[in-house]
């Protein structure tokens, strides 16, 4: 399988950044997709001061665009920043 969809229907592919909520954390996380699996995704991530994780998601919102003043993140489409 070359992608899947997100929740607003745009293509993710392995190692592109997603944002999602892991099992037992309050709000979203930064990942990256390291592969597919039947109900979605294995996303790769790293909590502050904690060892890297991996962890299933089925809902992910894939991250186009950092803004590096703070802990903006923009989340859409490719097409939809250009």
């Amino acid at each position: 399988m070359n992608s899947k969809k997100d929740i607003f229907g745009y293509d993710v592919w392995i190692d592109d950044e997603v944002a999602f909520n892991p099992p037992h954390f309050k709000g979203l996380t930064i990942g990256n997709v390291v592969s597919f699996t039947p109900k979605g995704f294995t996303v790769k991530f790293q909590a502050v001061g904690s060892a890297t994780r991996y962890r299933e998601a089925c809902n992910v919102q894939k991250v186009v665009k950092h803004v590096y003043n703070g802990s903006t993140v923009s989340l859409g489409s490719h097409d939809e920043m250009s």
